[in-house]
């Protein structure tokens, strides 16, 4: 009975996953009653997470205690990887309970389903799971930017140009990972990257030029070829990224970085499109004491809607350490850390392509957090927390896993 209750959870999961890689945004542009439709769906992922980490927690122990199972027998980087979201998400939910505010309500509900899904889903995908994951991620990264594109030249804009870049350099992370097996496999990273390109979201654009300069690496090809192929890609992604967002680097009309690192600042001339002022007024709003426990989960959204009408401070790192304190920041980088960590250790060892993926995933997010929120978006945060339990899962709950899966490289 639990195991079938957990592999229909598992299913719904993996579904809300793909539902928010295809719609990105869309649901919360749909009202029911006072709530948004992603409001409601961020609850079904984060209650749906956590129902499957106690169906885990208990099957586990059923298994130790009947002696057919023992903890020693799970990977350690399976293990850390499990356990690195938790400790700020009970944080988080300390810091709530204590000063609730709705915007660190809905923070937390999304950082719940993330780090309940990377808890649990990895000991419930198989092999097989694996595969069809990888699979379906195959068509996924073609059809996403094919459909941006299409609705770009269109003038329709049903995504959001900021919310469908964070989206799509998660994609990337997975395209340019792939040992190519069809023609379109070679397409994919190109195309994500114009439909990134075409968001004209600067952080999103530099972050995919990088990406891409990895990605004729998995093609079958001696090294020599290989490396002549890189110094080609990263010239023409270069002329590209340029192209598409080398002008508002130095102009965005802002005073950028300068209230920072001074007038004479190399990086004064780089805008921020107001970013430095939500950011100058979290600093500023900072207590006169050292900030250890935070002002409260939610609280910078609060005060950058305050004085420029945006919901969000665009830049995560900021955001940690003025809601939740030196404490909570201290968390949050520590679970980072060990995410990281865990996710190359497995890599290592198993050299898999989708592992890679994900190590990769965890990269983008950081980078992106430092002029964006992409932690506190749900369309962002499960599909890479599915596919960080996809490309490191070894010890399967239903049925045994190999350490180095086939096709998974």
């Amino acid at each position: 009975m639990i195991e079938r209750l957990g592999k229909v959870i598992t299913l719904g999961l993996l579904g809300l996953s793909l539902f928010w890689v295809f719609t990105i945004r869309i649901a919360t542009g749909i009202w029911i009653g006072g709530f948004t439709l992603n409001a409601y769906l961020t609850g079904v992922a984060a209650l749906s997470a956590g129902l499957l980490s106690l169906l885990t927690i208990i099957l586990l122990a059923q298994r130790y205690l009947s002696g057919g199972y023992a903890f020693g027998d799970i990977p350690f980087s399976q293990k850390l990887l499990s356990m690195s979201g938790i400790p700020f998400l009970l944080y988080s939910v300390s810091s709530l309970g204590l000063n609730f505010r709705i915007e660190g309500f809905q923070n937390t509900l999304t950082w719940a389903a993330f780090a309940f899904t990377v808890f649990a889903l990895p000991y419930w995908i198989t092999a097989d799971d694996a595969r069809r994951i990888r699979s379906t991620m195959r068509i996924t990264v073609m059809v996403v930017p094919l459909v941006k594109i299409i609705i770009f030249y269109a003038n329709i804009d049903v995504y959001g140009e900021a919310s469908y870049a964070l989206v799509a350099v998660g994609l990337l992370a997975f395209a340019v990972t792939q040992r190519p097996q069809a023609w379109f496999d070679y397409f994919s990273p190109w195309l994500l990257l114009f439909s990134i390109l075409l968001c004209d979201v600067r952080t999103a654009a530099v972050v995919a030029a990088l990406l891409m300069v990895v990605s004729s690496w998995q093609w079958p090809i001696t090294s020599r070829i290989k490396t002549a192929v890189t110094l080609v890609i990263s010239g023409v992604v270069g002329v590209m990224g340029w192209w598409a967002v080398g002008d508002r680097l130095a102009d965005s009309g802002d005073s950028g970085l300068a209230q920072f690192f001074g007038e004479d600042s190399i990086l004064a001339g780089i805008g921020t499109t107001n970013r430095g002022a939500a950011w100058a007024h979290i600093l500023d709003n900072l207590p006169e004491g050292t900030n250890w426990w935070g002002q409260g989960a939610g609280h910078s959204s609060f005060l950058v809607d305050e004085l420029l009408g945006i919901h969000h401070p665009h830049n995560e790192y900021l955001r940690i350490y003025f809601d939740f304190g030196w404490v909570g920041f201290t968390l949050f980088l520590a679970g980072s850390l060990a995410m990281f960590i865990a996710v190359l250790w497995h890599w290592k060892r198993s050299q898999s392509g989708l592992t890679l993926a994900g190590l990769l995933s965890i990269v983008v997010v950081a980078l992106m957090a430092v002029t964006d929120n992409p932690i506190v978006f749900i369309y962002v945060m499960l599909p890479i927390a599915v596919l960080l339990s996809a490309g490191s899962a070894t010890q399967s709950l239903t049925s045994p896993m190999e350490q180095d899966l086939p096709g998974r490289s």
